[in-house]
């Protein structure tokens, strides 16, 4: 007699094409709906009222820094703090050895003010690498022994990583700061179509997966 089977490796039904259409046509309506609006969640602006306090990241393109510089004057704030790790490309070939100094000295060639600029390198990480550039401006700034009514960043970033940075920063620099954020958009691809383009599918895609890890305790 065949020993009997268990109940483990029964045959399962799959599922028929009147089960699958119906979830088809409910994730791809989610989709359609959603998807122009993801890219806006991540990229998001919110400002913090009365800033004196301005960063940018420094690893963002030149047009972003910019942007800070605009939001700098605009804002009548004190310090422009810019942040960043070391290059990985081309520290032979410039005086230059990190993003926030190259930064710095590009806003300075803008037309900013030096003595209103604050670099602000951090160390090499090889992950939690926005951990690391808030953890050095946190220092920079503790060093400046800011009056607690004075403690208002405005954060000025690059397109969908603005959502994650904005957490990030937070939590580093503590409850006793009020970071707002502002993204500069992306121009490689229209924000409302970026599940068309290559670079757009890209920076979405990858951002909300590194949402997903800040959420459980990472990055």
């Amino acid at each position: 007699m065949d020993a009997p089977v268990s109940k483990w490796f029964r045959p399962r039904r799959l599922p028929t094409w009147r089960i699958w259409l119906p979830l088809l046509l409910i994730f791809g309506g989610l989709f359609c709906w959603l998807g122009p609006k993801i890219y806006g969640w991540l990229a998001v602006t919110d400002r913090v009222a009365g800033a004196r306090y301005v960063a940018v990241e420094g690893w963002a393109p030149d047009f972003v820094l910019t942007a800070a510089e605009r939001e700098f004057d605009d804002a009548n704030a004190v310090l422009l703090l810019t942040t960043g790790l070391p290059l990985e490309q081309g520290t032979l070939l410039s005086e230059h050895k990190d993003f926030a100094t190259l930064a710095a000295t590009t806003l300075a060639k803008l037309g900013m003010e030096p003595g209103k600029i604050y670099p602000v390198p951090a160390p090499a990480a090889q992950r939690d690498r926005t951990a690391a550039m808030a953890t050095a401006l946190k220092t920079a700034l503790d060093g400046l022994q800011i009056p607690a009514a004075d403690k208002k960043l405005q954060l000025v970033t690059f397109g969908t990583h603005a959502r994650r940075s904005r957490a990030i920063y937070q939590r580093v620099l503590g409850p006793e700061w009020q970071v707002g954020v502002v993204s500069v958009p992306q121009r490689n691809f229209p924000e409302d179509t970026w599940y068309k383009h290559s670079n757009g599918a890209k920076s979405v895609i990858d951002e909300l997966v590194a949402l997903l890890v800040v959420a459980v305790g990472g990055e």
